[in-house]
């Protein structure tokens, strides 16, 4: 059991924001300063050194903190503007309901945010701001990434295969729908990859990749305009029914994904 049960309120020194929470330790100078989502990102944001914690009352038991805490945070409290607390009680209701977006919020989100521009400068400091030892996983913090030396399952990757296939099944959902990068993010995607070589592994991947899409498999070899398939030898034109695709668009889904392939 706990030594210490109280109700604390941090203050943002940088903006005057406050957030209202309960807290059991043993403890008193643990340096918590709450668990929600938007004391998180604020502290992420201005530092652990900008904000103060005070003790508003202490209590025998939690669960006596936990109601003095209730009769602070309430749907008045939780509308101001001037707090960080998302749900009523501080019970971590989930999803709190600012954190709901509706039909009609998510609307009115995308018609404030139209037309926005985001200045460089701008940028630079949300880089800044999540860059470096501000990172929170940052070696300085000693902290570790959730997934650092894991891997997933084969369960877990099917899962996650299967939940992605489905949402990208509508066209629109895809991030990059009705979308194009700009030519300086092309050039940038060049730089990076330009130099870069696969290994035989990895071409071989990515050929198996290819051929499986198009439900093709066994391909023992292609060589000029022929493709020995199944014991069968196959011309381009037939080649491209086998792919379902143009015959004039063979060499551009083909070309370094199958050793020896060419134009016809």
């Amino acid at each position: 059991m706990a030594r210490y049960n109280f109700v604390y309120k941090v203050t943002n020194l940088v903006n005057g924001k406050i957030y209202i929470g309960k807290r059991s330790t043993n403890d008193l100078n643990d340096g918590y300063l709450g668990s929600g989502l938007l004391i998180k990102k604020a502290i992420l944001k201005y530092g652990k050194e900008n904000f103060k914690r005070e003790i508003i009352s202490f209590h025998d038991t939690s669960e006596n903190a936990l109601k003095e805490e209730e009769k602070i945070v309430d749907e008045e409290f939780i509308r101001h503007k001037r707090n960080y607390n998302l749900c009523v009680g501080g019970k971590g209701t989930w999803p709190p309901s600012a954190l709901i977006f509706t039909k009609e919020r998510r609307e009115k989100i995308s018609k404030s945010l139209s037309g926005r521009i985001v200045t460089e400068d701008t940028r630079n400091k949300l880089s800044k701001n999540i860059s470096g030892e501000n990172n929170p996983y940052h070696k300085s913090k000693n902290r570790k990434n959730p997934m650092q030396g894991k891997k997933h399952s084969l369960k877990t990757k099917e899962i996650m295969s299967k939940k992605s296939k489905k949402r990208l099944s509508n066209k629109e959902n895809h991030p990059m729908f009705n979308k194009c990068h700009s030519i300086e993010t092309k050039k940038k995607i060049a730089d990076k990859n330009r130099g870069l070589k696969h290994s035989e592994n990895s071409k071989n991947k990515r050929r198996m990749n290819f051929l499986k899409k198009f439900g093709v498999e066994n391909i023992s070899y292609v060589m000029g305009k022929q493709v020995l398939y199944k014991g069968k030898v196959f011309t381009a034109k037939e080649w491209s029914n086998i792919l379902k695709c143009k015959y004039s668009e063979i060499g551009y889904k083909a070309h370094n994904l199958i050793e020896g392939f060419s134009y016809v």
